[in-house]
């Protein structure tokens, strides 16, 4: 709200900690208001209060207003990816009813609908989701996230349509069509995730045009 350092130097700091010493495997929260205390590292998976729901809907959302602040800070858009596929879309059952818990060992646990905490902010996180896929800005997009799905913004303006094609996370091929009424110079970032396996690289019209390295943003900076 100030400006001062000190505030956003506290919430990255923030930021390490749940990550290093807070999270599981797979993005759900090792820490829960009961069953504690849960000193740092103590990943225990043998609790039934373990992998809170409400977790993974805070750190999706303190990832998501870090991408804002940087948006080519590759590592915040993973954190967002692994906790919506692992945590959020996996607390579901197929009435659309959530999980208060998400559990690393045995059964899971017995979906809900009684107004708890980790039901109402799943839910808004659920509603929100295709803020999260990409972002705008002055010279072009951001691309954070992949799924089937469309965006329609003002550039040099006029409108730009971008569409997705994909079957992600079934399948890793990703083809997107550009719509634009004019040609445009635009800068089109690509995220490359950090859980990729090697250097990815992106055709324009069916030839080569980049390689990007796992963890970072590949500009394709052209006339569209």
């Amino acid at each position: 709200a100030t400006g001062a350092q000190k505030y956003i130097d506290a919430v990255k700091g923030g930021w390490d900690i749940y990550k290093n010493n807070y999270k599981h495997v797979g993005g759900a929260t090792a820490i829960c208001e009961a069953d504690g205390p849960y000193p740092p590292k103590s990943y225990y998976i043998t609790t039934g209060h373990n992998g809170e729901t409400c977790g993974g809907v805070f750190w999706v959302n303190i990832n998501s207003k870090l991408l804002q602040l940087y948006p080519t800070g590759e590592k915040y858009a993973a954190q967002i990816e692994e906790s919506v596929f692992n945590v959020i879309m996996a607390a579901q059952d197929s009435r659309g009813y959530i999980r208060y818990h998400n559990r690393l060992q045995g059964n899971k646990e017995d979906p809900r609908c009684n107004s708890t905490c980790c039901e109402v902010s799943a839910s808004g996180l659920i509603a929100r989701l295709p803020e999260y896929v990409y972002s705008t800005s002055v010279d072009g997009l951001y691309v954070n996230l992949y799924a089937s799905s469309a965006i329609t913004w003002v550039q040099g303006g006029g409108d730009v349509t971008l569409n997705t094609i994909t079957d992600f996370p079934f399948d890793p091929e990703v083809s997107m069509e550009i719509s634009t009424a004019t040609a445009k110079p635009m800068n089109i970032r690509i995220r490359v995730p950090s859980w990729a396996t090697g250097d990815m690289t992106v055709k324009v019209n069916g030839s080569d045009f980049a390689s990007g390295t796992p963890g970072s943003y590949l500009s394709l900076d052209r006339t569209w």
